[in-house]
């Protein structure tokens, strides 16, 4: 049954091909076949990149413009130092 489906799979295929290049007024040859027919099925089943960047948010696609040098890294850090001691006895906080 596989046998039967799948020159018409092929064949169908070809009528998609060609229909798409008439469509756009390019004249070929003979419909492509074997590699060239998967590869062209392949890249019409891709999602195009419009689609997938519908899917993400700006913010997931945002990056750095540049490494963060240590120095920088140092000054951000510099304000998480050391905590004020909470735990203490009041006797020694007065």
């Amino acid at each position: 049954m596989a046998s039967l489906a799948l020159p018409l799979a092929r064949t169908s295929a070809r009528i998609a091909w060609s229909s798409r290049l008439f469509g756009l007024g390019i004249t070929t040859g003979p419909a492509p076949s074997g590699p060239t027919l998967r590869l062209a099925e392949r890249l019409s089943a891709l999602p195009s990149l419009r689609t997938l960047l519908e899917l993400f948010p700006p913010i997931v696609l945002a990056v750095p413009k540049k490494k963060t040098s240590p120095s920088k890294k140092r000054m951000r850090s510099a304000n998480k130092g050391l905590k004020d001691k909470t735990s203490a006895c009041p006797q020694v906080l007065a």
